[in-house]
C-alpha cells in the first residue's frame, strides 16, 4: 500500500493474477485495469474510490495493475488494448466494458444500468434506450481508437 492510500479508507479491492478469478465469480464486479504510468488512470482513481464507497453492497469495485499482473491483463477474452479499462463481470462472466477516462456521471449511469438489470431480472441484461450518448458534447473525453462499450 502506498503512502497516499494508507491515509484513506478504501473500499476498492486490489486484485492480482492469483486472486482475480475468485474475486469476480459472484455478483457484479467492476474491475479497473490500470498502470502506475497511466495519467488518465490516476485522474479517475479518486472517482473510483468514491464509487466504491457509494456502491458498497451493490457492486464490488476492484483494481488490477496490468504491469504487475500480466497473466490476467493479457487474456484474449478480455481484449485489453488500452487503459484505463473498466470491465464489468456478472457472476464471473464479462458482460460489458468502458474504456477511457470519463466524468463520474458516466460511471454512475453505467453501474446503475447494470445493477438495475441484475436486480430486476437476476442476471438477464436489459438496456436503457435513453442512456447518455458517449460524445464530447456530453463532457465525455474518449480516445477515438478505443470503444467505450462492448457490443
Amino acid at each position: 500500500m502506498d503512502s497516499n492510500s494508507a491515509n484513506q479508507t478504501t473500499k476498492l479491492t486490489h486484485l492480482t493474477d492469483s486472486n482475480f478469478d475468485d474475486s469476480i465469480k459472484e455478483g457484479l464486479v467492476l474491475v479497473d485495469f490500470w498502470a502506475e504510468w497511466c495519467t488518465p488512470c490516476k485522474m479517475i482513481a479518486p472517482v473510483l474510490e468514491q464509487l466504491a464507497q457509494e456502491w458498497e453492497g451493490k457492486v464490488k469495485l476492484a483494481k488490477l495493475n496490468v504491469d504487475e499482473n500480466p497473466n490476467v491483463a493479457s487474456r484474449l477474452e478480455y481484449g485489453i488494448q488500452g487503459i484505463p479499462a473498466m470491465l464489468l463481470f456478472q457472476d464471473g462472466k464479462l458482460i460489458d466494458r468502458i474504456v477511457g477516462a470519463f466524468p463520474k456521471a458516466v460511471y454512475i449511469q453505467f453501474l446503475q444500468k447494470h445493477y438495475e438489470a441484475y436486480e430486476s431480472e437476476k442476471g438477464e441484461r436489459k438496456f436503457d434506450d435513453n442512456a447518455l450518448e458517449l460524445k464530447p458534447e456530453n463532457g465525455i473525453v474518449e480516445d477515438e481508437k478505443q470503444a467505450p462499450f462492448a457490443e
